[in-house]
Protein backbone atom coordinates (compact mmCIF):
# COMPACT_ATOMS: atom_id res chain seq x y z
CA UNK A 1 0.00 0.00 0.00
CA UNK A 2 1.29 3.63 -0.82
CA UNK A 3 2.05 5.94 1.70
CA UNK A 4 0.34 9.57 1.50
CA UNK A 5 3.60 10.62 0.08
CA UNK A 6 3.71 8.37 -2.59
CA UNK A 7 0.35 8.76 -3.67
CA UNK A 8 1.14 12.71 -3.89
CA UNK A 9 3.90 12.04 -6.09
CA UNK A 10 2.21 9.58 -8.20
CA UNK A 11 -0.68 12.47 -8.70
CA UNK A 12 1.92 15.08 -9.36
CA UNK A 13 3.53 13.23 -12.09
CA UNK A 14 -0.03 13.01 -13.93
CA UNK A 15 0.32 16.73 -13.31
CA UNK A 16 2.67 16.81 -15.27
CA UNK A 17 1.25 16.38 -18.47
CA UNK A 18 0.03 19.19 -18.57
CA UNK A 19 2.14 21.74 -16.16
CA UNK A 20 5.54 20.34 -17.64
CA UNK A 21 8.68 20.05 -15.48
CA UNK A 22 9.78 22.25 -12.98
CA UNK A 23 13.02 21.07 -13.27
CA UNK A 24 15.09 24.86 -12.48
CA UNK A 25 12.00 26.82 -12.03
CA UNK A 26 11.73 29.11 -9.43
CA UNK A 27 7.70 28.91 -8.35
CA UNK A 28 6.05 30.97 -5.51
CA UNK A 29 3.20 29.01 -3.93
CA UNK A 30 0.27 30.84 -3.14
CA UNK A 31 -0.06 29.85 0.96
CA UNK A 32 -3.41 30.57 2.88
CA UNK A 33 -2.32 28.44 5.77
CA UNK A 34 -4.96 25.98 4.83
CA UNK A 35 -4.60 22.25 4.29
CA UNK A 36 -4.14 22.34 0.28
CA UNK A 37 -1.62 25.39 0.23
CA UNK A 38 0.30 23.75 3.38
CA UNK A 39 0.79 20.43 1.60
CA UNK A 40 1.44 21.81 -1.38
CA UNK A 41 4.34 24.30 0.21
CA UNK A 42 5.95 21.01 2.02
CA UNK A 43 5.37 18.25 -1.11
CA UNK A 44 7.23 20.63 -3.57
CA UNK A 45 9.61 21.81 -1.07
CA UNK A 46 10.79 18.39 -0.64
CA UNK A 47 10.91 17.75 -4.15
CA UNK A 48 13.74 20.07 -4.41
CA UNK A 49 11.58 22.50 -6.44
CA UNK A 50 13.04 26.27 -5.44
CA UNK A 51 10.21 27.97 -3.75
CA UNK A 52 8.69 30.91 -2.26
CA UNK A 53 6.10 31.71 -0.23
CA UNK A 54 3.15 34.13 -0.43
CA UNK A 55 0.45 34.71 2.19
CA UNK A 56 -2.52 37.23 1.53
CA UNK A 57 -4.26 38.73 4.16
CA UNK A 58 -7.60 39.76 2.95
CA UNK A 59 -8.64 40.73 6.31
CA UNK A 60 -12.05 39.38 6.02
CA UNK A 61 -11.85 37.46 9.73
CA UNK A 62 -10.99 38.03 13.18
CA UNK A 63 -8.42 35.35 12.46
CA UNK A 64 -6.60 37.02 9.49
CA UNK A 65 -3.75 38.19 11.86
CA UNK A 66 -3.15 34.60 12.62
CA UNK A 67 -3.16 32.71 8.90
CA UNK A 68 -0.79 35.19 8.07
CA UNK A 69 1.41 34.93 11.39
CA UNK A 70 0.92 30.65 11.05
CA UNK A 71 1.99 30.81 7.06
CA UNK A 72 5.23 33.16 8.25
CA UNK A 73 6.07 30.39 10.82
CA UNK A 74 5.75 27.60 8.21
CA UNK A 75 7.95 29.17 5.86
CA UNK A 76 10.78 29.78 8.45
CA UNK A 77 10.65 26.21 9.49
CA UNK A 78 11.13 25.31 5.71
CA UNK A 79 13.43 27.83 5.27
CA UNK A 80 11.60 29.32 2.53
CA UNK A 81 11.46 33.36 1.72
CA UNK A 82 8.16 34.61 2.82
CA UNK A 83 5.83 37.49 1.66
CA UNK A 84 3.03 38.78 3.12
CA UNK A 85 0.85 41.72 1.27
CA UNK A 86 -2.21 43.00 3.57
CA UNK A 87 -5.44 44.43 1.48
CA UNK A 88 -8.60 45.67 3.03
CA UNK A 89 -10.96 43.21 0.81
CA UNK A 90 -14.24 44.49 2.83
CA UNK A 91 -13.63 48.30 1.94
CA UNK A 92 -11.78 47.51 -1.35
CA UNK A 93 -15.29 45.76 -2.21
CA UNK A 94 -17.83 48.40 -1.54
CA UNK A 95 -15.52 51.01 -2.99
CA UNK A 96 -15.14 49.26 -6.15
CA UNK A 97 -19.07 47.91 -6.00
CA UNK A 98 -17.88 44.30 -5.93
CA UNK A 99 -19.01 41.14 -4.73
CA UNK A 100 -15.96 39.46 -1.72
CA UNK A 101 -15.11 36.57 -3.53
CA UNK A 102 -14.50 38.04 -7.00
CA UNK A 103 -12.63 40.99 -4.78
CA UNK A 104 -10.17 38.98 -3.15
CA UNK A 105 -9.62 36.74 -6.04
CA UNK A 106 -8.63 39.74 -8.23
CA UNK A 107 -6.56 41.06 -5.03
CA UNK A 108 -4.85 38.00 -4.77
CA UNK A 109 -3.59 37.19 -8.47
CA UNK A 110 -2.02 40.84 -8.28
CA UNK A 111 -0.25 40.45 -5.38
CA UNK A 112 1.10 37.02 -7.35
CA UNK A 113 1.87 39.15 -10.45
CA UNK A 114 3.92 41.99 -8.61
CA UNK A 115 5.89 39.29 -6.06
CA UNK A 116 6.75 37.24 -9.41
CA UNK A 117 7.71 40.32 -11.31
CA UNK A 118 9.82 41.79 -8.54
CA UNK A 119 11.22 38.08 -7.53
CA UNK A 120 12.07 37.08 -10.61
CA UNK A 121 10.43 33.89 -9.92
CA UNK A 122 8.76 31.19 -13.00
CA UNK A 123 5.51 30.40 -12.09
CA UNK A 124 3.07 30.08 -9.26
CA UNK A 125 1.51 27.00 -8.23
CA UNK A 126 -2.01 26.98 -6.28
CA UNK A 127 -3.27 24.27 -4.10
CA UNK A 128 -6.19 23.39 -6.46
CA UNK A 129 -7.43 20.02 -6.10
CA UNK A 130 -9.31 17.10 -7.35
CA UNK A 131 -12.37 17.76 -5.05
CA UNK A 132 -11.99 21.54 -6.35
CA UNK A 133 -12.23 20.42 -9.99
CA UNK A 134 -15.27 18.79 -8.91
CA UNK A 135 -17.47 21.54 -7.30
CA UNK A 136 -15.66 23.48 -10.81
CA UNK A 137 -17.88 21.50 -12.85
CA UNK A 138 -21.21 21.09 -10.86
CA UNK A 139 -21.11 25.11 -11.07
CA UNK A 140 -20.27 25.18 -14.37
CA UNK A 141 -22.69 22.40 -14.95
CA UNK A 142 -25.18 24.14 -13.18
CA UNK A 143 -24.60 27.47 -15.56
CA UNK A 144 -24.81 25.40 -18.58
CA UNK A 145 -21.84 26.72 -19.55
CA UNK A 146 -20.99 24.19 -22.14
CA UNK A 147 -18.19 21.47 -22.90
CA UNK A 148 -15.79 24.03 -21.83
CA UNK A 149 -17.48 24.14 -18.56
CA UNK A 150 -16.32 20.46 -18.13
CA UNK A 151 -12.87 21.04 -18.68
CA UNK A 152 -12.67 22.15 -15.34
CA UNK A 153 -9.87 23.58 -13.47
CA UNK A 154 -7.11 23.56 -16.16
CA UNK A 155 -3.46 22.53 -13.94
CA UNK A 156 -1.49 25.37 -15.67
CA UNK A 157 -3.08 28.53 -16.94
CA UNK A 158 -0.22 30.76 -18.24
CA UNK A 159 2.34 31.14 -15.72
CA UNK A 160 -0.12 29.34 -12.92
CA UNK A 161 0.20 25.64 -12.40
CA UNK A 162 -1.73 23.59 -9.92
CA UNK A 163 0.37 21.01 -8.88
CA UNK A 164 -1.78 19.12 -6.61
CA UNK A 165 -5.19 18.91 -9.30
CA UNK A 166 -5.04 15.21 -9.61
CA UNK A 167 -4.81 14.45 -5.66
CA UNK A 168 -8.04 14.26 -3.79
CA UNK A 169 -9.38 16.49 -0.30
CA UNK A 170 -8.84 13.21 1.63
CA UNK A 171 -5.26 12.67 0.00
CA UNK A 172 -4.42 16.09 1.43
CA UNK A 173 -5.72 15.05 4.69
CA UNK A 174 -3.56 11.69 5.21
CA UNK A 175 -0.66 13.49 3.95
CA UNK A 176 -0.83 16.32 6.98
CA UNK A 177 -1.39 13.14 9.25
CA UNK A 178 1.62 11.30 8.06
CA UNK A 179 3.80 13.71 7.58
CA UNK A 180 2.71 16.20 10.17
CA UNK A 181 1.66 18.80 8.07
CA UNK A 182 0.20 21.25 10.82
CA UNK A 183 -2.91 24.12 8.51
CA UNK A 184 -4.92 26.50 9.51
CA UNK A 185 -9.24 26.27 9.29
CA UNK A 186 -10.99 29.33 7.67
CA UNK A 187 -14.17 29.18 9.01
CA UNK A 188 -15.86 30.67 5.90
CA UNK A 189 -16.12 27.39 4.61
CA UNK A 190 -18.43 26.27 6.77
CA UNK A 191 -21.08 28.77 5.74
CA UNK A 192 -22.90 28.26 3.05
CA UNK A 193 -23.47 31.56 2.21
CA UNK A 194 -20.68 31.28 -0.22
CA UNK A 195 -21.94 28.46 -3.73
CA UNK A 196 -18.79 26.84 -3.65
CA UNK A 197 -19.45 25.76 -0.01
CA UNK A 198 -23.13 24.71 -0.30
CA UNK A 199 -22.02 22.80 -3.40
CA UNK A 200 -18.85 20.95 -1.20
CA UNK A 201 -21.32 20.93 2.01
CA UNK A 202 -25.07 19.59 0.12
CA UNK A 203 -24.34 18.30 -3.13
CA UNK A 204 -20.91 16.67 -3.25
CA UNK A 205 -22.10 14.18 0.01
CA UNK A 206 -24.40 12.46 -2.36
CA UNK A 207 -22.33 12.49 -5.78
CA UNK A 208 -19.64 10.01 -3.22
CA UNK A 209 -22.66 7.74 -2.30
CA UNK A 210 -23.28 7.40 -5.98
CA UNK A 211 -19.56 7.39 -6.23
CA UNK A 212 -17.02 7.71 -3.65
CA UNK A 213 -14.27 8.07 -6.06
CA UNK A 214 -16.33 11.34 -7.61
CA UNK A 215 -13.39 13.37 -7.31
CA UNK A 216 -10.87 11.34 -9.39
CA UNK A 217 -13.88 10.52 -12.20
CA UNK A 218 -14.56 14.20 -12.40
CA UNK A 219 -10.59 14.80 -12.94
CA UNK A 220 -10.46 11.98 -15.76
CA UNK A 221 -13.22 13.81 -17.58
CA UNK A 222 -11.83 16.98 -16.83
CA UNK A 223 -8.55 15.89 -18.70
CA UNK A 224 -10.57 14.14 -22.06
CA UNK A 225 -12.43 16.76 -22.81
CA UNK A 226 -9.02 19.38 -22.49
CA UNK A 227 -7.47 16.59 -25.22
CA UNK A 228 -10.64 17.05 -26.98
CA UNK A 229 -10.42 20.64 -26.90
CA UNK A 230 -6.82 21.42 -27.48
CA UNK A 231 -7.57 19.11 -30.69
CA UNK A 232 -10.57 21.54 -32.07
CA UNK A 233 -8.60 24.32 -31.01
CA UNK A 234 -5.80 23.60 -33.23
CA UNK A 235 -8.52 22.64 -35.97
CA UNK A 236 -9.99 26.23 -35.35
CA UNK A 237 -6.84 27.92 -35.44
CA UNK A 238 -5.72 27.01 -38.76
CA UNK A 239 -8.93 28.72 -40.10
CA UNK A 240 -7.04 32.04 -39.28
CA UNK A 241 -5.17 33.89 -41.33
CA UNK A 242 -1.61 35.51 -39.93
CA UNK A 243 -3.07 38.73 -39.86
CA UNK A 244 -6.21 37.53 -37.87
CA UNK A 245 -8.99 37.56 -40.94
CA UNK A 246 -10.96 34.52 -41.59
CA UNK A 247 -11.92 33.13 -45.34
CA UNK A 248 -15.49 32.84 -45.02
CA UNK A 249 -15.27 30.52 -47.47
CA UNK A 250 -13.35 28.64 -44.74
CA UNK A 251 -15.85 29.45 -43.12
CA UNK A 252 -19.12 27.85 -44.67
CA UNK A 253 -16.68 24.93 -45.94
CA UNK A 254 -16.53 23.85 -41.72
CA UNK A 255 -18.64 22.85 -39.24
CA UNK A 256 -20.28 25.40 -37.14
CA UNK A 257 -19.17 24.28 -34.02
CA UNK A 258 -14.91 24.64 -35.21
CA UNK A 259 -16.12 28.06 -36.83
CA UNK A 260 -17.38 28.68 -33.65
CA UNK A 261 -14.33 28.52 -31.70
CA UNK A 262 -12.33 30.27 -34.59
CA UNK A 263 -14.53 33.05 -34.03
CA UNK A 264 -13.93 32.72 -30.06
CA UNK A 265 -10.26 32.48 -31.12
CA UNK A 266 -10.05 35.54 -33.44
CA UNK A 267 -12.22 37.35 -30.95
CA UNK A 268 -9.56 36.75 -28.30
CA UNK A 269 -6.62 38.09 -30.34
CA UNK A 270 -8.17 41.55 -30.79
CA UNK A 271 -9.12 42.12 -27.21
CA UNK A 272 -5.64 41.17 -26.79
CA UNK A 273 -4.59 43.39 -29.66
CA UNK A 274 -6.85 46.42 -28.50
CA UNK A 275 -6.24 45.96 -24.81
CA UNK A 276 -10.06 45.75 -24.27
CA UNK A 277 -12.05 43.12 -21.91
CA UNK A 278 -14.97 41.20 -23.36
CA UNK A 279 -16.95 37.82 -23.88
CA UNK A 280 -18.18 35.91 -27.02
CA UNK A 281 -21.52 34.40 -25.97
CA UNK A 282 -23.68 32.08 -27.31
CA UNK A 283 -25.60 35.21 -29.28
CA UNK A 284 -22.75 36.92 -30.82
CA UNK A 285 -21.89 32.98 -32.00
CA UNK A 286 -25.07 32.85 -33.67
CA UNK A 287 -24.97 35.91 -35.50
CA UNK A 288 -21.95 35.35 -36.81
CA UNK A 289 -22.91 32.10 -37.88
CA UNK A 290 -25.83 33.49 -39.94
CA UNK A 291 -23.86 35.87 -41.74
CA UNK A 292 -21.86 32.71 -42.78
CA UNK A 293 -24.89 30.42 -43.72
CA UNK A 294 -26.11 33.87 -45.67
CA UNK A 295 -23.11 34.59 -47.91
CA UNK A 296 -23.48 38.06 -46.73
CA UNK A 297 -20.90 39.94 -49.47
CA UNK A 298 -20.66 43.16 -46.85
CA UNK A 299 -22.03 43.46 -43.26
CA UNK A 300 -20.77 44.30 -39.72
CA UNK A 301 -21.61 42.36 -36.20
CA UNK A 302 -21.09 44.40 -33.58
CA UNK A 303 -19.06 42.01 -30.44
CA UNK A 304 -18.42 42.65 -26.46
CA UNK A 305 -14.83 44.52 -26.14
CA UNK A 306 -15.35 47.32 -28.44
CA UNK A 307 -14.85 45.01 -31.51
CA UNK A 308 -16.52 44.56 -34.73
CA UNK A 309 -16.21 41.84 -36.95
CA UNK A 310 -16.48 43.03 -40.43
CA UNK A 311 -17.15 40.55 -43.41
CA UNK A 312 -16.05 42.39 -46.76
CA UNK A 313 -13.93 40.77 -49.96
CA UNK A 314 -14.35 37.24 -48.64
CA UNK A 315 -12.89 37.84 -45.16
CA UNK A 316 -13.87 38.30 -41.75
CA UNK A 317 -11.92 40.59 -39.79
CA UNK A 318 -11.99 42.13 -36.36
CA UNK A 319 -11.24 45.72 -35.99
CA UNK A 320 -11.94 48.23 -32.79
CA UNK A 321 -14.94 49.70 -32.48
CA UNK A 322 -14.70 53.61 -31.80
CA UNK A 323 -18.62 54.13 -32.24
CA UNK A 324 -20.39 51.56 -29.69
CA UNK A 325 -20.34 50.41 -26.32
CA UNK A 326 -19.31 47.53 -25.09
CA UNK A 327 -22.23 45.20 -26.52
Amino acid sequence: MMSAYEKLVERFYIAQREIGSLEGKKVLVSLSGGADSSVLLHFLHSLGVQVTALHVNHMLRDTADRDEDFCKGLAAALNVPFYAHRVDVPALAADKKRGFEETARAVRYDAIAQVMDEQNLDLCATGHTANDNLETLIFNLARGSGSSGMAGIHPRRGNIIRPLIYATRDEILTYCAEENIPYTHDETNDSDDYTRNYIRHNIVPHLEKLNPNVAEAAARLSFAVREDSATLETLAAALIESNGSISMEKLRQSEKALAARAFKLAHRAALARFSTDGQLEAQHIEKMWKVVESQLARTQISLPGKIRAVVEGGVMVFVYDERKKDS
